[in-house]
C-alpha cells in the first residue's frame, strides 16, 4: 500500500468544498443526504466544517452488477426514503467511478421532490466516469487505481485509516488470502 492522499490534503480540500458550499447554499437551506457506508468519514468532516445550517440523513443503495439483473440498477436499501421533498440536496458519496450509482441516486431524488440537487463526491476517477456525469463538486481527482482509507474498504478493511491509500495487485492478493 502507498499513500495516495494525506490526512492534511483531505482536511484541506474538505474546508475549501465546505467554503465553497457555503457560498452556493448562501440564504438557502441545504439537506445532505451521505451514500453508505464509505461517505459516513466524509460526511461527518463536512458537515463540521460548514458554517450555514444544514440537515443531513444517510442512504443505503446497492447497485445490481450484470448477472444479477441489469447493471447499473440502483436499489435503496430498506426502503429508506430521506426527507427531501422541497429542499435543496447535496447528494455526497466517497468516490465517483462510472457515475451511474449516482447519476441514478440523483434521478431518485428528483423523483423524491428535492427543489435541486447537485452532488459532491471525495473522490473522482475523472478518467473512468462515463461522459456527461461528472460531479458537481470534489476533493481530490485521482488515477484509475484502487484505493481505501477515510470510509473506503477493501472486504471490509482499511475503512478507518486516516488518508487514501493506493493498494497494487499484490496488496489486493494478500487481502484475499
Amino acid at each position: 500500500m502507498r499513500s495516495l492522499i494525506s490526512s492534511d490534503e483531505l482536511r484541506s480540500g474538505i474546508a475549501t468544498l465546505a467554503r465553497r458550499l457555503e457560498s452556493d447554499y448562501a440564504g438557502r437551506p441545504l439537506t445532505i443526504v451521505a451514500l453508505l457506508n464509505g461517505s459516513l468519514l466524509f460526511l461527518a468532516d463536512l458537515v463540521r466544517e460548514l458554517r450555514i445550517p444544514v440537515e443531513f440523513d444517510t442512504l443505503r443503495v446497492s447497485a445490481y452488477r450484470a448477472g444479477a439483473t441489469t447493471a447499473g440498477e440502483v436499489r435503496v436499501e430498506a426502503g429508506h426514503v430521506p426527507a427531501v421533498q422541497g429542499r435543496h440536496l447535496l447528494l455526497l458519496d466517497d468516490i465517483l467511478d462510472t457515475g451511474a450509482t449516482l447519476k441514478a441516486v440523483q434521478e431518485l431524488a428528483h423523483h423524491w421532490g428535492a427543489l435541486s440537487v447537485q452532488t459532491a463526491v471525495l473522490l473522482w476517477k475523472k478518467s473512468r466516469t462515463h461522459p456527461g456525469l461528472a460531479p458537481d463538486h470534489h476533493v481530490c481527482e485521482i488515477p484509475d487505481v484502487f484505493v481505501v482509507g477515510y470510509g473506503l474498504d477493501y472486504n471490509g478493511k482499511h475503512r478507518q485509516c486516516a488518508e487514501i491509500l493506493a493498494l497494487d495487485a499484490d496488496d489486493l492478493t494478500r487481502a484475499r488470502a
